[in-house]
C-alpha cells in the first residue's frame, strides 16, 4: 500500500511539473539546487571543504536578462592560527556561509527568440561575501569578498524541471586571483 502511495505521489508531482506555462524569461521565476567545488580554500596545502551546497532564486526582467540572490554552505577543516610551531595543531570542523546577488545574461534569446525554450545558455556573475563561523583566534574566521563568473547550461528535461552545469572561476578564498570550478544541480523554472 505504501509503494502504491509514493507510486501515485510521485507520478502527480512529474506531471504538475511538466506542465508548463507558455510564457518567455521576462518575468519568469526560477531556481537552482545544486553542488559546486570552489571555492575550495586553495591557500591551503590541501582541499578542506567536506560539503558545498548552493541555492540560487532569480527573475527574469527582460527576454535576455534575469537576476537574483544565491546562498551557500559548506563546512571545512579549521586550525587555531595561535598555535606556535612546536605545539600540536588540533583541528575541527567549522562552517561557512557564501550569500549575495547574481545576474545571468541568457544568450539563446539574443540569438533566436523562442517562447519557451528548454535549452538555457547564460553567462551568470555573482558577487556577495563568504562568512565564517569560527573563532576569531581561527586560520580563518570572519567575512571575506566573494566573486564568480561561469558559463552555463540548463536543459529542462520537463517544461519546469531541468539540470543546470556551470564552469568558471570564483575568487581564491582571502587571496588574489581565481580559481576554476563548476556547480551543477536541479532547475526549476516557474
Amino acid at each position: 500500500m505504501k509503494r502504491i502511495i509514493l507510486c501515485l505521489a510521485l507520478s502527480l508531482g512529474l506531471t504538475t511539473i511538466s506542465l508548463g506555462q507558455n510564457k518567455s524569461l521576462n518575468n519568469r521565476q526560477s531556481f537552482k539546487l545544486g553542488y559546486s567545488n570552489t571555492p575550495e580554500l586553495a591557500n591551503w596545502s590541501s582541499k578542506l571543504m567536506s560539503n558545498n551546497l548552493w541555492l540560487e532564486g532569480n527573475y527574469g526582467h527582460h527576454n535576455f536578462l534575469e537576476s537574483g540572490i544565491y546562498l551557500g554552505y559548506t563546512n571545512y577543516t579549521n586550525y587555531d592560527a595561535t598555535t606556535g610551531l612546536n605545539q600540536n595543531i588540533q583541528t575541527y570542523i567549522s562552517n561557512a556561509f557564501f550569500y549575495g546577488v547574481n545576474t545571468n545574461l541568457q544568450i539563446l534569446p539574443l540569438l533566436k527568440p523562442a517562447q519557451e525554450p528548454r535549452l538555457d545558455l547564460y553567462i551568470s556573475g555573482k558577487v556577495g561575501l563568504i562568512s565564517f563561523v569560527a573563532p576569531k583566534e581561527s586560520a580563518l574566521s570572519g567575512s571575506t569578498f566573494d566573486a564568480r563568473f561561469y558559463m552555463g547550461a540548463s536543459y529542462f528535461l520537463f517544461s519546469k524541471l531541468g539540470l543546470y552545469v556551470e564552469y568558471g572561476f570564483s575568487k581564491k578564498v582571502k587571496q588574489n586571483g581565481f580559481e576554476p570550478g563548476y556547480r551543477l544541480g536541479i532547475a526549476i523554472k516557474l
